[in-house]
C-alpha cells in the first residue's frame, strides 16, 4: 500500500510540477515578449501609412504629367484639385486627425496591455497552484517514507 501512495504522488508530483513550469513560462512570455510587441506596434503602423500616401501622391504626379503631355494643360485641372484635395487630407491626417488616430491606437494598445495583465495574472496565480500541489505531494512522499 505505501508504494501505491508513494507512486501516484509521485506521479501528481511531476504532473503538478510540468504543469507548473509551463504555466510559468506561459506568463512570462505574456509578461514581456507580448507586451513589447503590442506596444512596438503603433510606430510600425505609422510607418506603413507614409509609403500608401507617398504611391497614391506619385500616381497622381504621373496621370497629370501624362494628361500634360497628351491633352494639354487645360485637360487636367481637375486632376491639379485632385492633386490639392489629397495634400489637405495628407495635412489632415498628419495634423489633429493623426493625433486622434495615433491616440485612438494608444487607447486599442492599452486595452490589449491590460486583458495581457490579466491573462499573465492568471497564468502566475495557476503557476502558484501547481506549485502548491507539487509541495503538497512531495510531503505525502515524505510523510509515508518516514512513517515506514
Amino acid at each position: 500500500m505505501v508504494a501505491f501512495v508513494i507512486f501516484w504522488a509521485a506521479v501528481f508530483a511531476l504532473l503538478f510540477f510540468l504543469l507548473g513550469v509551463i504555466f510559468k513560462a506561459l506568463a512570462s512570455v505574456f509578461n514581456y515578449a507580448i507586451q513589447a510587441s503590442v506596444a512596438s506596434m503603433i510606430p510600425i503602423i505609422g510607418k506603413f501609412c507614409v509609403p500608401i500616401l507617398l504611391a497614391i501622391a506619385l500616381g497622381i504626379l504621373y496621370a497629370i504629367v501624362v494628361g500634360i503631355m497628351t491633352e494639354g494643360f487645360w485637360s487636367v485641372i481637375g486632376l491639379l484639385i485632385l492633386l490639392i484635395i489629397l495634400i489637405g487630407i495628407t495635412v489632415a491626417l498628419f495634423g489633429w486627425l493623426g493625433a486622434l488616430l495615433w491616440v485612438c491606437l494608444e487607447l486599442i494598445a492599452a486595452c490589449f496591455l491590460y486583458i495581457i495583465g490579466f491573462v499573465s495574472f492568471g497564468l502566475e496565480w495557476l503557476a502558484n497552484k501547481c506549485e502548491c500541489g507539487y509541495i503538497k505531494f512531495l510531503n505525502v512522499i515524505v510523510k509515508r517514507i518516514d512513517r515506514y
